[in-house]
């Protein structure tokens, strides 16, 4: 399927790209971001099972999460964030409602990120 373009995120803006890995019964997340007049900033960690099952959609929302708690001191610029999971871009766009698998996760810890953040944080899928 072909993804509509979309214009370049302007030049103060930070752009962030994450990703989460789930094999066997190991769940992990990892991501990049790149600020303005700054060094990379990186960080990785698993992720354990919680209320639901351990999925891929489940470690792909602790990639969302981590950079939205870790680059909130800087939370007066627009963020740009990249991901390959549609179904949590959705979800962090309003479009679609949580999977159970990963409810904790959202209720608990994203929405309250995304409310202190407002639309400076904005979900892609690449």
């Amino acid at each position: 399927m072909c993804r509509p373009l979309r214009p370049a995120p302007a030049p103060e803006a930070g752009i962030v790209s994450s990703d989460g890995s789930l094999q066997l019964d190991l769940g992990g997340w990892g991501y990049v971001a790149a600020l303005l007049n700054g060094p990379f900033q990186t960080a990785c960690g698993s992720v354990q099972p919680g209320p639901g099952t351990l999925s891929s959609y489940r470690t792909e929302a602790y990639g969302l999460l981590a950079p939205m708690r870790d680059l909130y001191a800087d939370h007066h610029r627009t963020v740009h964030h990249y991901l390959d999971n549609l179904s949590v871009v959705k979800v962090a766009n309003g479009l679609k409602f949580p999977v159970v698998a990963a409810a904790d996760v959202w209720d608990l810890e994203i929405r309250y990120w995304q409310a202190r953040w407002g639309a400076r944080y904005q979900a892609h899928w690449t």
